[in-house]
């Protein structure tokens, strides 16, 4: 089924791309961002030589438009790193991870929630290589594996701690991404031998999520009970609002009711709420008349009485 979504996206990017390409030539900013979009679906599909291609046509149109110091560039660098992540190509990756974080720490305010990001994406590369080099079993072997990739793990340690610091001042106490670092960061103390600190980063993850999960369903009963507030003012003002009912009849000094309230012989006009009602109308020697209606909007009521 993915396939399938997949394929249509494809189709849709490259009319696209072709489309725009021809009204406002190759070399516009908007181009990038359909190649970069295009280059990112091929990640997704499995087609690295397509992704490469279109995620560095993407780039260097970038850095012509807007030179290196550019967060949109950054970007576009932080996604073919990615690739470059996923097919084991960490020289190039890391360079330009590297570069993206450069241009982020110039840019940007230094607990901007993107020097973060940049911080985890690097962070992220040296773990995987950790976990490539190693030839020893991940689960059974910790001590020995650590030993062999000490210096990446403690690059992984230094920036996943400095990624925390700045998400834990710039967002929201229980957003994801500060649980996120915290298990990434536990992971680390987990492969060092430090069980209790990565207990301690764990059960802090666990705490953010229960705690996301509790807003969550607070969010949810708040929800409901500002929904039923409006279907109850809602019928409140249905209730309130009237509309006119008419009563004529066949017969002269008859008695008109209306929820068995005593109105003025017929014909009558009667300003009511809209809804249920029920119109009667008397007269001595002749049969009585009933008629529920429910009322929406104005009506004429002919009564029919016959003589008894």
């Amino acid at each position: 089924m993915l396939q399938g979504q997949y394929k249509k996206a494809e189709a849709l990017l490259e009319k696209s791309l072709n489309m725009y390409t021809k009204r406002i030539g190759e070399k516009q900013p908007y181009i990038a961002n359909i190649q970069n979009n295009l280059g990112l679906l091929y990640m997704l599909m499995g087609k690295n030589d397509n992704a490469k291609l279109f995620l560095t046509k993407a780039m260097n149109l970038k850095l012509k438009k807007f030179g290196e110091k550019h967060p949109d560039v950054a970007t576009s660098q932080d996604n073919l790193a990615k690739l470059y992540l996923s097919i084991g190509n960490y020289e190039k990756a890391e360079i330009l991870f590297n570069k993206a974080l450069i241009v982020r720490e110039k840019m940007l305010d230094k607990n901007h929630p993107d020097l973060a990001y940049s911080l985890t994406n690097i962070a992220n590369l040296y773990v995987e290589k950790s976990r490539v080099n190693s030839k020893e079993s991940f689960t059974h072997r910790l001590k020995s594996y650590y030993q062999k990739n000490a210096e990446n793990f403690s690059k992984a340690e230094e920036l996943y701690r400095r990624a925390l610091e700045k998400r834990e001042l710039k967002l929201v106490q229980n957003h994801q991404l500060i649980e996120q670092t915290l298990i990434l960061l536990a992971n680390v103390y987990n492969v060092k031998g430090n069980i209790k600190k990565a207990e301690e980063l764990d059960n802090r993850a666990v705490k953010i999520r229960q705690n996301r999960a509790l807003l969550k369903k607070e969010h949810e009963k708040s929800m409901m009970k500002e929904k039923q507030k409006a279907a109850e003012i809602k019928e409140h003002e249905k209730i309130l609002e009237k509309t006119k009912l008419t009563i004529r009849s066949n017969v002269y000094n008859d008695v008109v009711y209306i929820d068995d309230k005593k109105y003025s012989s017929s014909p009558v006009t009667i300003e009511l709420p809209i809804g249920n009602h029920i119109v009667r109308v008397e007269k001595p020697g002749y049969g009585t008349f009933v008629k529920p209606i429910n009322l929406k909007k104005e009506l004429v009521i002919w009564a029919k009485l016959k003589q008894l």
